[in-house]
């Protein structure tokens, strides 16, 4: 017969809690609840996990990316990649514009399947890295989004991470949330190492304080409470408005969780 409890469980008892270890080196973990409802009852978070293992030879047409994560490409005319980097340890994907002068956007999300509430409690963490500065005219954004657009700053609601290349020092992070009526943001003081992987984590279980994490470093609160009652997916993109220059991004994994009730 199986015990019950955190942690502890059987193939007839199913696990209240299931552990990851944490993406930044140390002996920590980072735990999500996952609590049931009676015998048999459905899980009360739903939840996405992608280390992105898939195989580069099974990433064309999306197929090997990850269910539900697809590739975005937003290229007139070039053709942005988003692969495997070969023999990485753990697994990593990089986005990679090519050298056509237009507006690019490469990266992951949902394909616009938004499905997750925005007033459910939501968690993100995503562990990525930037291989070389940005130009005046290249971004990154890690984060929560609602539909696509190639103009980020036509993107109706977001919660996410931006790097420009025209803040200084480079490499600079900016907190940023819209909820369609009010778009907030704020510079912060903290920066990306070049190559240097960083766990970056939002927390939006309350919207009139959405967290922004870095590496565990709290970053800022924004206020998006007009988000309620919308849907989000997550959203990983690197982009330039012009030139031929080549930046990339790297994505080591990322998970989200949220209520279901």
């Amino acid at each position: 017969m199986g015990r019950f409890g955190p942690d502890i469980g059987d193939s007839a008892a199913a696990p209240q809690r299931s552990r990851r270890p944490f993406g930044i080196p140390g002996n920590r973990t980072s735990e999500f609840e996952c609590p049931v409802i009676g015998w048999g009852g459905p899980w009360t978070r739903p939840f996405h996990f992608n280390d992105f293992l898939a195989s580069a030879a099974h990433t064309a047409a999306n197929a090997g990316i990850g269910s539900p994560d697809v590739f975005r490409d937003s290229s007139p005319v070039g053709t942005p990649t988003f692969a495997q980097r070969a023999d990485i340890a753990n697994g990593v994907f990089r986005a990679t514009l090519d050298a056509t002068s237009e507006i690019q956007v490469a990266g992951v999300d949902w394909a616009d399947q938004r499905m997750i509430p925005a007033n459910k409690g939501w968690l993100f963490e995503a562990f990525v890295a930037l291989p070389a500065a940005l130009a005046a005219n290249q971004a990154f954004f890690v984060g929560l989004a609602s539909d696509f657009n190639a103009d980020p700053d036509v993107i109706t609601h977001s919660a996410w991470f931006r790097v420009t290349g025209a803040a200084t020092p480079s490499l600079t992070l900016l907190i940023e949330a819209d909820d369609n009526v009010n778009d907030r943001s704020t510079l912060t003081t903290t920066a990306l190492v070049a190559a240097t992987f960083a766990l970056l984590r939002i927390d939006g279980t309350n919207l009139d304080a959405v967290k922004f994490f870095v590496n565990d470093q709290l970053l800022g609160n924004l206020n998006v409470a007009g988000m309620d009652g919308t849907t989000l997916q997550p959203f990983f993109a690197i982009r330039k408005s012009t030139g031929t220059t080549t930046p990339t991004a790297d994505i080591d994994f990322w998970n989200i969780s949220w209520d279901r009730f």
